[in-house]
């Protein structure tokens, strides 16, 4: 599927008798392609439903994993990018480390890794 689309599919008159199906797309970054192409997909998937889908804040993964727990959506999508183990793993930081640092993103990483699972 190609965005243009995916932005017709979205765009499209909504079915207003069907129930809602509601996401929350948990994440870090701001994610404006990846949840028009889910609500995309989603309204191919569920042609009955009135497809929303609700994002987290900018950079507070931690976060918005909690928030994923509080929500009365009817499903939840979490996708996870190297800079939320470790900031200096993103491509907004790239150069911030080098051999002697290895050993601190290593632990960073294990550390996050269990927050989230």
């Amino acid at each position: 599927m190609k965005l243009t689309e995916a932005l017709r599919l979205t765009q499209a008159a909504p079915r207003e008798n069907g129930e809602q199906f509601r996401i929350y797309l948990a994440c870090g970054f701001l994610p404006l392609h990846l949840a028009t192409f889910l609500q995309a997909y989603l309204s191919q998937l569920l042609p009955e439903r009135q497809i929303g889908i609700e994002t987290g804040l900018y950079g507070d993964m931690a976060g918005n994993l909690e928030r994923l727990k509080d929500t009365n959506g009817s499903a939840g999508v979490v996708v996870l990018e190297w800079a939320d183990f470790d900031p200096r793993l993103g491509l907004r930081s790239l150069g911030g480390w080098g051999p002697n640092v290895l050993e601190d993103i290593l632990s960073e990483m294990q550390l996050n890794g269990e927050r989230f699972f």
